[in-house]
């Protein structure tokens, strides 16, 4: 340690210092140490990515699935074509990602006993895309009319995550031409849109 004089010249300033020296060995150690941390995290975020997409792979190629989600409507949101549509998924996922279908497989309900569980107020594309992001957790840039059903639906469901992104894409995209639009819709089903939607036709 660096010592000086107790007293000091009007105006001086002390200055104390300690230090520990180390040699090139222990650097070197160092360094490397530091390095593998980092390693070790890139691998450890690459092997995440590569759970996430192995899960997604099993929804896609229908793995071993033991409940159907039956589009009953069938509404295209492009051709508006009426026809059943069965979506095969894995009851671990969608209980896992969302309240609302673990309740479904809870208790012996009749979705629970058969199997099916039979949706009649969303479209294919819409159940496609909340699928895709329960399996995913990454959500395709879509229509702003498939968002804002995909809104409605991730409310329905309770799937936090997807209701905060579609009110960000919505909230992206205000414009005069749609504001009102976006206050009709978010008065039922996001408070956060709806104030958000308030104050920009209120200024």
């Amino acid at each position: 340690m660096l010592s000086l004089p107790y007293h000091l010249p009007m105006k001086a300033i002390m200055i104390s210092c300690e230090g520990n020296l180390i040699s090139p060995d222990d650097w070197k150690n160092n360094i490397e140490t530091a390095t593998s941390t980092d390693q070790n995290e890139l691998d450890s975020r690459k092997d995440v990515n590569n759970l996430a997409l192995d899960i997604l792979r099993m929804y896609e190629k229908n793995l071993h699935h033991d409940v159907v989600l039956v589009i009953s409507k069938g509404l295209s949101e492009n051709t508006g074509n009426d026809a059943e549509t069965l979506l095969p998924a894995h009851r671990a996922i969608l209980a896992a990602r969302s309240p609302v279908f673990a309740s479904y497989f809870a208790y012996p309900t009749r979705e629970a006993q058969d199997g099916r569980i039979t949706i009649t107020d969303m479209s294919v594309e819409v159940a496609e895309i909340l699928l895709r992001f329960l399996y995913s957790g990454s959500l395709q840039i879509a229509e702003p009319l498939i968002i804002e059903s995909l809104l409605i639906a991730a409310d329905k469901y309770q799937v936090i995550e997807l209701k905060n992104l579609c009110e960000n894409i919505l909230l992206e995209n205000m414009s005069l031409s749609n504001a009102c639009d976006l206050l009709l819709l978010a008065d039922m089903y996001s408070e956060r849109l709806k104030k958000a939607a308030f104050h920009f036709i209120d200024r």
